[in-house]
């Protein structure tokens, strides 16, 4: 029987793929790989919505804005 991920595990892949996704480097297929993932299970869902939200929150700083323009 396949063990259950904890919920720093889930965490954890979350960021991941939050970084991954805004990176400009993922691929169509990562990003549809990212939407099964999050759908894999409550649990997933709560991670990626979480992650999403730091993310967000972080927003970009002054280097990052730089390498925009």
């Amino acid at each position: 029987m396949p063990s259950t991920p904890s919920s720093d595990d889930l965490d954890d892949q979350a960021i991941e793929w939050q970084t991954l996704l805004h990176s400009g480097d993922a691929s169509a297929g990562q990003r549809v790989a990212y939407q099964r993932w999050q759908h894999l299970s409550p649990a997933h869902q709560t991670a990626a919505r979480e992650a999403e939200a730091l993310w967000a929150d972080i927003g970009l700083t002054a280097t990052a804005e730089q390498h925009r323009t």
